[in-house]
């Protein structure tokens, strides 16, 4: 967690030692890292891939610097995979490099960030996904002067350069050399908002998620039927949505559990409504495999899809098919985040309700599993934002300090490629 113990869980939020000027923060599965206010990145927690980027392979109890010291704007992590930033107008990236997802030219893990070839400049945004534990692919995409490249794994045509070939330097999304507004990486697949709000999709399309009315798999941007005026993106596994003009929400793709929160659970080829949604302004979907979904609609936090673990934070644990309200909180909450088996909500006064799964004190309530939200002890104010990764909530205070809850990375959960003695496992 950042705070200088290791070998266990926090069931309470804990300051991350050395951090009091952050200005974002980002949790991938097993780590996290902030941005601070001088540019530098700072990242705790498991270093399988060497995802923190302090040049070291393991595992970490203490918060690290980076050799990203100056210039860093934004940065985007993926689960227990690699991590890219934008740093002075170019792209960097670190860690696993099984795909070439680092950009670099090579298939070699880098412990220590690396430049993305090609793209010193004109870089305002990375996003990355994928995880080398988990059977999903890892691959990079950049917005760069408002076109879309894309590196790495590409097995199913996530890269969209008309091919299934790996990618070890950036490639041009094909037809997406211009006018895109904002890109979002998901597990297969990928998506972009173009102009006048119109969605494009590729990669994987097993069901439906790509929104083109197939199943089809495609090496190329498809338009995403009927969708315009999207300012939004939150993809997961197999499913995708859209916040779109008037605080809409359509989404498409897989539907299991009722995760398209179109009052059914069947999939859908085509952007479908969210039932009952206007006055959206945020939405948020893991980037796992946890098919769910919450968004901030009217200032009420909702949630829809897979209710087990109660994640939906309705009181229920069953699954939902159209958005529930999340216990409590009716009015003045600004923004929601979900990690794999919990939410969290931020209100006007800067405090945090979380629900959920806790087996390892994500939730900050010192207690266990909550079907409803409670106070995350210790932020009743100040907080400005939260994020969520695989057994971790984190969040951001006034005044730029960080304060996280949940799993501290042990050697024994079978996901560290290489043994580690009891030297390693800690810093001195």
């Amino acid at each position: 967690m950042g705070n200088g113990v290791s070998g266990g869980y926090n069931y309470t939020p804990t300051t991350v030692s050395g951090i009091t000027n952050a200005t974002s923060i980002s949790v991938g599965g097993l780590s996290a890292c902030a941005t601070l206010s001088t540019g530098s990145v700072r990242c705790w927690g498991s270093g399988i891939d060497g995802q923190r980027a302090n040049g070291i392979f393991n595992y970490f109890r203490r918060v690290r610097d980076n050799i990203l010291t100056t210039g860093v704007t934004q940065f985007s992590m993926g689960s227990r995979s690699h991590s890219c930033a934008t740093v002075n107008g170019g792209a960097q990236c670190w860690g696993g490099n099984s795909y070439g997802q680092l950009g670099d030219g090579t298939t070699t893990n880098r412990w220590s960030p690396v430049s993305v070839t090609g793209l010193s400049s004109g870089v305002t945004k990375v996003s990355v996904n994928g995880d080398n534990y988990a059977g999903y692919d890892s691959h990079s995409c950049a917005l760069v002067n408002g076109g879309v490249k894309c590196w790495g794994r590409n097995s199913w045509g996530q890269l969209g350069d008309n091919s299934i070939t790996d990618r070890y330097t950036p490639v041009d999304v094909s037809g997406l050399t211009s006018g895109v507004t904002d890109i979002e990486t998901g597990p297969l697949h990928t998506c972009a908002i173009v102009a006048a709000g119109a969605v494009k999709c590729w990669g994987r399309n097993n069901s439906g998620q790509l929104g083109n009315n197939s199943t089809t798999d495609s090496r190329v941007p498809v338009d995403v039927v009927g969708v315009t005026g999207a300012t939004q993106l939150a993809l997961t596994y197999g499913s995708s949505c859209a916040i779109v003009a008037g605080g809409a929400i359509k989404c498409w793709g897989y539907n299991d559990v009722g995760q398209l929160g179109d009052g059914t659970t069947s999939t859908s080829l085509v952007p479908v409504n969210v039932t009952g949604v206007t006055g959206a302004t945020s939405i948020s979907g893991n980037g796992f495999d946890s098919a769910f979904f919450c968004a901030v609609i009217s200032g009420a936090a909702k949630c829809w899809g897979n209710g087990g673990y109660q994640r939906l934070g309705n009181g229920s644990g069953s699954n939902q098919s159209s958005p529930t309200q999340v216990t409590g909180l009716t009015s003045g909450i600004v923004s929601v985040s979900t990690s794999a088996m919990s939410g969290c909500a931020i209100n006007t006064a800067g405090g945090v309700k979380c629900w959920g799964n806790n087996p390892y004190g994500e939730l900050g309530t010192g207690g266990g599993l909550s079907s409803t939200p409670v106070d995350a002890l210790g932020l009743q104010s100040g907080v400005l934002a939260s994020d969520g990764g695989y057994y971790a909530n984190c969040f951001l205070v006034k005044g730029g300090g960080i304060k996280c809850a949940g799993a501290v990375i042990e050697s024994g959960l079978g996901w560290t490629p290489v043994p580690l003695t009891s030297t390693e496992v800690l810093f001195p």
